[in-house]
């Protein structure tokens, strides 16, 4: 019987993108045999209708495409890479103060990432534009709709499966095994893997925030130790995005959110809150059981 953990970094990452691959091919057999069903249209249909943005059915079907492209792309294939070279790490002393100054980080890093956006915007403008109308297209369509049940739909589509999803492919599998496996260190393992996350995502119009987000959520699993906090932190940054999308006006965009949904908006705080206190009470007991068996 071979030891899963004694094959090699490099072949680790080789099997991350065999699971990325044939969840891509996953993704798109089940949206071809869905569509039908569900819609009775084919994929062909259904892209031509896109651009045209007439057809009724159109925001359903969206919805179901990236919903199987997340879960099958990142979330699946994450979460088996995880549950097959997931150990426990050696013991180490946890600092508080460095847990904190990572979350004040995410906190600091918001404008960072929104002054990213005004950047972008300089870029070849033939670079951007045709993924840029495709996207837009795309999430146009899965934000119709103004219903509670909607609404919540599209920010576990939107939000919560590729915050999960992947921060399990690229600061686990990727991250953590080009640093285990290269000399880049902990900075070069940080930008490659923010290089790639920024470019698979095949949207140039959203290249470089993408990017400064990555570097941020990749320092945060490498100083906090745990994917809590990046995945945290990416749900936070992806319901921000949804909420800019939904609304369209980000200079008063949080108050009126908060009148108009106050209690989808709380209770995302809350569930943030609790998660980042059950955190800080792990780092404290780790660092009790460390003092205790030195």
């Amino acid at each position: 019987m071979i030891d899963k953990q004694s094959i090699t970094p490099l072949k680790k990452l080789w099997r991350l993108a065999l699971y990325i691959g044939f969840g891509i091919l996953a993704s798109l057999a089940l949206s071809a045999a869905f569509m039908p069903l569900l819609y009775d249209v084919n994929m062909g249909t259904y892209f031509i209708a896109l651009q045209n943005g007439e057809a009724d059915w159109l925001p359903g079907a969206s919805r179901l495409m990236a919903a199987l492209q997340q879960i099958c792309t990142f979330l699946i294939p994450g979460w088996i890479f995880y549950y097959l070279y997931h150990k426990k790490e050696t013991k180490k002393s946890y600092s508080q103060k460095l847990f904190l100054y990572v979350v004040a980080l995410n906190i600091l890093s918001i404008p960072i990432v929104e002054m990213a956006f005004y950047i972008n915007q300089f870029l070849p403008t033939e670079w951007l534009k045709d993924d840029l109308v495709t996207n837009t297209l795309f999430l146009e369509q899965i934000l119709i709709g103004e219903g509670y049940t909607t609404q919540i739909i599209n920010i576990i589509i939107l939000c919560v499966l590729p915050a999960i999803g992947e921060e399990l492919v690229f600061r686990f599998g990727l991250q953590k095994h080009i640093l285990s496996k290269t000399t880049l260190g902990p900075a070069g393992a940080i930008l490659v893997t923010s290089l790639v996350f920024s470019f698979i995502h095949f949207d140039a119009a959203g290249f470089l925030p993408r990017f400064v987000l990555a570097l941020v959520l990749g320092a945060s699993y490498y100083f906090s130790r745990t994917l809590l906090v990046p995945i945290l932190f990416h749900l936070f940054n992806n319901y921000m995005a949804y909420l800019q999308m939904k609304f369209g006006n980000t200079d008063n965009l949080v108050p009126e959110y908060f009148y108009a949904n106050t209690w989808i908006t709380v209770g995302i705080v809350l569930i943030c809150v609790v998660l980042l206190i059950k955190v800080l009470m792990h780092m404290s007991t780790q660092n009790k059981r460390v003092l205790n068996e030195q």
